[in-house]
This record gives structure tokens, sequence and C-alpha cells, in this order.
């Protein structure tokens, strides 16, 4: 039995599937768009606390962000923090206590961000001129 009655509902407004007894509208399906990738740079920190962050999401996206990392090329840092900002609010996701010079602090794991949040990275603890890096990476999330 297929679908043969153009003046039925599911023919109407998205996909339809047999679910072995009738005609139901199918779920959101969620495909891969493309790789995330981020990468911000301070070439010249300030002293104390130094905030770095990712690009703002364009409308109508979904990004799955899988690392986070930030380090300090220059100092030691007295701690360093990951997450990311949604609605003005920052959540994090990995805090750390003392960081020597050029070792990472990573984060692994899975956050949906969706149109206007960013991914985060803070420290403190720096010194005046401190070079620091942030990056993240995950997949951009296309709905069908």
């Amino acid at each position: 039995m297929g679908i043969t009655d153009p003046g039925q509902e599911y023919f109407k407004n998205g996909g339809w599937g047999w679910d072995g007894s009738k005609w139901v509208k199918n779920g959101l399906a969620f495909a891969y768009g493309n790789q995330i990738m981020g990468s911000v740079y301070l070439a010249d920190g300030v002293a104390g606390e130094n905030h770095l962050n990712g690009g703002v999401l364009p409308a109508d996206a979904l990004w799955v962000i899988n690392t986070l990392e930030i380090h300090n090329n220059t100092h030691g840092v007295s701690w360093a923090l990951l997450g990311v900002r949604v609605g003005g609010v920052n959540y994090w996701l990995s805090a750390s206590g003392a960081l020597a010079k050029q070792v990472g602090f990573p984060w692994s794991g899975q956050v949906v961000l969706k149109t206007g949040d960013k991914c985060i990275g803070w420290m403190g603890g720096c010194t005046l001129h401190d070079a620091i890096g942030f990056t993240y990476t995950g997949y951009q999330v296309r709905t069908t």
C-alpha cells in the first residue's frame, strides 16, 4: 500500500513514512553540514584575566562542539576556564588550577550551540603582553 491520494495530509508539509500500520510524519532529521575549526589568538594580553571568544553562530546555525583548548605561550597562569556563552550567560564546562607556560588545558565532550551562542576560554593570573591561544572543534548540523 502506498501514498496514492494527493488530497490526504501526508502529501503536505514534510516527509511521511509508513510505520507498518499507518502513515506517520517523519521526525526531524539531522545531517552533517560542515566541520567547525575555530582558533583565537591574543598576541598581547593584559595583566590579570583574559577572555577569548569564538565567533557567534550565524542565523539558523546548529553546532556540536567536541573540543575546547586554551594555553598561554608566554607564562604560567593561576587558573583557566572553558565553556560556552548562551544568551549572555557563561556556562563553564571545565576548570583548571595553575598551568605552566605552554601547557594546554583541554576539554572534550559534546555541547550543542545555536544561533547567537559562542565558545569561550578565560585565563587568570596572566602577565602583561602574554600570548594566549584558544581553539575549538566540532561540526555543523543541518536540519532537513
